[in-house]
């Protein structure tokens, strides 16, 4: 697998030269399978708001819902193009039992509006 080097001399692989394992098929979709199934259960943590006022902040959000249970992470929905809120939310829980929770808050006002 050597070849000649600069001064005629033999070039080899370094040993410290890193090489990608190789995944069998097998391992790889049981890999693919179980991020499916992380995915599937991490959608099952979210809730979505609508109706959610313009200028709400993810802080306020996370204090309205706080009562529902521990919450991970408010994602607020903004057009991509002028970066302005769409009015959507999503409340991401720490457990299904607080989703569940959460739509007690259905039809709840936060900031003067309704949220659905």
């Amino acid at each position: 697998m050597g070849g000649k080097g600069l001064n005629g001399g033999v070039c080899s692989p370094s040993p410290l030269t890193p090489r990608d394992p190789v995944t069998p098929p097998q391992e790889l979709e049981a890999i693919k399978a179980r991020v499916r199934e992380m995915e599937e259960e991490a959608e099952k943590l979210k809730e979505l708001q609508n109706e959610v006022d313009y200028g709400a902040t993810a802080e306020e959000l996370e204090a309205h819902f706080h009562g529902c249970g521990s919450v991970n992470r408010v994602t607020i929905l903004c057009d991509k193009y002028s970066g302005h809120p769409k009015g959507f939310a999503y409340i991401e829980f720490s457990d299904k039992e607080s989703v569940r929770t959460s739509m007690a808050l259905d039809e709840s006002l936060f900031r003067g509006r309704q949220i659905k």
